[in-house]
């Protein structure tokens, strides 16, 4: 089975993340659970194996130097539902593979990330290949709805043991094309260096105030 045969047949399996979730379809998490292996048995056969809130998954590769610290790899699996199926070119679900492109609900966010971080390291442990520093896997069930099961009681689960990382990997951004943003020439690679978050910030200002109709030269 080869990358594109993996992705194919990953993304035809609706792992549809719903904020109700009494609409999941967990039999479907289990089965994309039980192609994992399938598709990557070096990998599986050699790493420590979790499951985390019954869906998410949680793996260690074991390094040959415990004075390092692991580093983590991120990829969650769910997807966000496909509204209406007619407005799609491909079906949703088909992993149709058309002039060299592979169509259907998380193509890019985020089974194609997993499965390529499971198939660089599969191939590389073929070869004979250990790691100095262990590495770690984690893919979320729930992440297109807050994560408040898998990433939450992954981090837990984390913290429980006292496992702290050199580095975190998550699936970070796109790849953009002059159709989308006219400026460039050519396709970028856009990189981001740290996760999202938020800050409040209240500023307090002490001046003269003044009406939008007639400002004065400065105002607060």
């Amino acid at each position: 089975m080869d990358i594109i045969e993996k992705l194919s047949r990953a993304v035809a399996i609706p792992t549809v993340s719903y904020i109700d979730r009494s609409q999941n379809e967990y039999g479907r998490f289990e089965e994309f659970l039980a192609f994992l292996p399938e598709a990557f048995p070096r990998l599986f056969e050699t790493a420590e194996v979790r499951r985390i809130a019954e869906y998410s998954l949680l793996m260690k590769l074991p390094g040959t130097d415990n004075a390092k610290k692991p580093v983590l790899f991120l990829a969650h699996y769910d997807v966000v539902p496909p509204g209406d199926e007619k407005s799609w070119e491909h079906p949703p679900f088909g992993g149709d593979v058309v002039e060299d492109e592979l169509w259907g609900r998380g193509t890019i966010d985020n089974k194609g990330t997993l499965i390529a971080v499971l198939q660089a390291v599969e191939e590389a442990l073929e070869t004979g290949w250990k790691p100095r520093r262990s590495i770690y896997f984690a893919s979320g069930h729930d992440e297109e709805i807050g994560g408040s099961l898998g990433a939450k009681n992954i981090v837990a689960d984390l913290a429980a043991r006292g496992v702290q990382f050199e580095a975190v990997y998550d699936e970070g951004m796109t790849i953009v094309t002059p159709e989308l943003f006219p400026m460039i020439d050519r396709n970028i690679a856009l990189i981001g260096t740290s996760e999202k978050g938020h800050v409040d910030i209240e500023i307090s200002v002490e001046g003269t105030s003044g009406h939008a109709s007639m400002p004065p030269a400065s105002t607060a």
